[in-house]
């Protein structure tokens, strides 16, 4: 039997307990020492890179919101102009959104292409492979929407933010 995906031990048992109820079936070796010792290694890859992931994320949406209040101290005439002639909030800031959504869209695009490179890369299809995973290519039907909905979430967030800040004298 093999799985799909790996599992923690607590399935394992389950799944011996069920192979053994079948008939015929004297004995079922798991290899349970080898595959605890990988989920275990798993885990804590997984558990390090989502503190890095939302560590950078926090970061670089604090640097978002400086570089949108810079390009706004910037144009901070032109918005002032426009207020004086009664333009609502959401027209004086259209650049900045415009300017958002291209930066949103370079973002996507270099991560895109940065998963692509390192999803063919031969040394990471060879594990891939021993490790008998063979849907890697599904990341691009199910995560590329994911990446972009938060792509664009959080640029429009930060552009959101510095505007309903930003304070007319």
């Amino acid at each position: 039997v093999k799985l799909r995906r790996y599992t923690d031990a607590e399935r394992i048992e389950i799944l011996k307990k069920n192979i053994l109820k079948i008939n015929g079936v004297k004995s079922v070796h798991a290899f349970e020492d080898m595959h605890d010792k990988m989920y275990e290694i798993l885990s804590f890859f997984k558990t390090n890179i989502s503190i890095f992931i939302i560590l950078i994320s926090i970061i670089s949406f604090l640097l978002m919101i400086k570089q949108m209040t810079i390009w706004q101290l910037e144009h901070y005439e032109r918005m002032q102009i426009m207020a004086l002639f009664g333009a609502p909030v959401w027209l004086r800031s259209t650049i900045l959104i415009k300017l958002a959504i291209v930066d949103a869209t370079l973002a996507l695009l270099m991560t895109i292409g940065v998963i692509y490179y390192i999803i063919n890369q031969p040394q990471l299809l060879s594990v891939i492979s021993e490790l008998g995973m063979t849907n890697i290519s599904s990341f691009w039907h199910e995560d590329i929407s994911m990446l972009a909905a938060i792509s664009y979430g959080v640029a429009l967030i930060s552009t959101l933010w510095v505007i309903v800040r930003f304070k007319e004298h």
